[in-house]
């Protein structure tokens, strides 16, 4: 197949969490903000990456930002506590072509490596993802996210996720994550100098520094989908592979998205 014939569109959201330390406190607050900047598209295939959160009759409306994010009362029923942030990721066709879509989701490395912050994706494959096991083919053994991709600076984990079946036109899929949400038993520390300002901060999980990661910092999740046309593959590994390459190759580039 020419690359001519290649259709290709990518979508990135970024979620951008700035970590607060309360003084006084131990405990881990964030602040939420989000854009949506970046659609590139070729030829016809055309997607939205749509962001949507619960009101308080439960009706969905547009994400808002500028949301508090602290640590859940229960991680077994995080999505159900009050200290859940809704973030629900749809990819909605709005092309006239049929398209393959998938999703990447990128976590600083060191946060998700200590289990400090958590994407809720408890649905996806009764919502019609599926979180690919193997991300990198061209390495042995199965690869569940991708280690260690340097984005502005800092090491993530990336997730990758693909929609089970062809996306229609004018079709919707249901959520691929619900939410963000931080551990039940995550909590901030902080250092004070001579004249009591803050001088550093981490986080702790069961008694341990959480190193790699300044609290003060902001804490950047980003969200990026692509789509390919269905014309010409006989599936969709078989598209992203031939539209975006394999591996580390085929991810986005996750520089073009500003926080």
């Amino acid at each position: 197949m020419t690359t001519k014939k290649k259709l290709i569109a990518v979508v990135s959201i970024v979620v951008a969490i700035a970590a607060v330390a309360m003084i006084g406190g131990s405990l881990a607050w964030f602040m939420d903000t989000d854009e949506v900047k970046n659609v590139f598209t070729i030829g016809s295939i055309e997607i939205v990456q749509h962001e949507q959160q619960y009101d308080e009759n439960g009706n969905l409306e547009p994400f808002e930002n500028d949301k508090m994010l602290i640590p859940v009362i229960d991680n077994n029923n995080a999505i159900n506590d009050d200290n859940f942030q809704d973030k629900i990721v749809t990819v909605e066709n709005i092309g006239k072509n049929n398209a393959y879509v998938q999703t990447y989701v990128a976590v600083p490395a060191s946060l998700d490596n200590a289990g400090v912050v958590h994407i809720y994706d408890e649905n996806l494959a009764a919502n019609g993802w599926t979180l690919v096991t193997d991300v990198d083919n061209s390495l042995a053994g199965d690869q569940e996210k991708f280690l260690d991709v340097i984005i502005d600076g800092m090491l993530y984990n990336v997730y990758l996720y693909r929609y089970n079946t062809v996306l229609a036109p004018k079709a919707t899929t249901a959520p691929v994550i619900e939410g963000v949400y931080i551990d039940m038993i995550a909590d901030l520390d902080v250092i004070r100098d001579a004249n009591g300002d803050i001088s550093d901060a981490y986080f702790v999980m069961n008694g341990q520094t959480v190193g790699g990661f300044d609290a003060r910092d902001r804490l950047d999740i980003y969200v990026a989908t692509q789509a390919i046309q269905v014309e010409g593959f006989g599936s969709a590994e078989e598209a992203f592979i031939g539209g975006f390459g394999s591996g580390v190759d085929s991810l986005p580039d996750f520089s073009l998205v500003t926080p």
